[in-house]
């Protein structure tokens, strides 16, 4: 029989049958939400769950009468059973184009939100103090003096560029149109390893770490920064470094 395990069973479920269509109550604005994507699946599990379960019942019944097959209604009493079951399958495709439906609206935000979202990418590893995490590396040493020099002064409000520009220099990539984005970009790079610091210890950070805000109200964009290893961070502008931007953050150390 099948299982009634809902959306652990996706993979053996693609193409299923669901007489219920797209859920309700779902819009693009809904699924844009932070929390859309979690909604969203827990509706989907629901509806497999139920599914799954119309569909163990039928093949009970099926398996049930078949095994009678010289019984008063006839010599395959299964028959009505399976038209049921065939009409029931037709419908798989509903499950097809609502599953591709939800995907296209699901936007990348509701996505690591349902993921965890933001910040989240080192589970229950405990905040480490900055004094402990050294005088950083000669490389991160080179990126931060390398950003340095190509500093400008002016208004701001061009951090990503210009540190996509110096971790571009020394062989690392990100793209993307807000600083936000570069966070889970970093996390997968061999360049750099993923702390936690207090935000008080944001300040002793060595040279070449890396600190990523997030986005939140009047920060859409979120922030990015190298640290200079001497309290001050660098972008497009050199700062004192910033502790307080409103805004969850992630830290990244040099590995080399």
């Amino acid at each position: 029989m099948f299982s009634t395990g809902g959306f652990n069973n996706l993979n053996m479920m693609a193409g299923m049958p669901t007489t219920t269509g797209l859920p309700t109550g779902i819009s693009p604005g809904f699924m844009a939400g932070p929390n859309g994507l979690n909604d969203v699946m827990k509706q989907l599990d629901q509806m497999f769950t139920q599914q799954m379960k119309l569909m163990n019942d039928l093949l009970k019944k099926l398996l049930g009468t078949s095994v009678n097959l010289n019984t008063g209604s006839g010599m395959f009493p299964c028959m009505d059973l399976s038209a049921q079951m065939a009409s029931v399958m037709k419908m798989g495709k509903v499950t097809d184009q609502m599953i591709s439906k939800m995907a296209s609206m699901v936007t990348p935000e509701a996505s690591l939100a349902a993921l965890g979202g933001f910040g989240n990418g080192l589970g229950n590893v405990g905040t480490v103090s900055a004094a402990s995490l050294g005088q950083g590396t000669a490389w991160g040493r080179s990126l931060a003096s390398d950003a340095l020099r190509h500093s400008v002064k002016g208004p701001g409000g061009w951090c990503y560029k210009y540190v996509a520009q110096a971790l571009a220099r020394h062989g690392v990539s990100v793209h993307g149109a807000s600083a936000y984005m570069a966070a889970d970009q970093l996390a997968t790079k061999k360049e750099f390893r993923e702390v936690k610091v207090s935000q008080a210890d944001l300040k002793n950070l060595p040279a070449g770490a890396i600190v990523v805000w997030n986005k939140g109200n009047g920060h859409p964009h979120g922030h990015i920064s190298i640290s200079l290893g001497d309290g001050r961070e660098v972008s497009d502008l050199v700062r004192n470094q910033i502790t307080n931007y409103g805004t969850s953050y992630r830290v990244f150390l040099p590995n080399k």
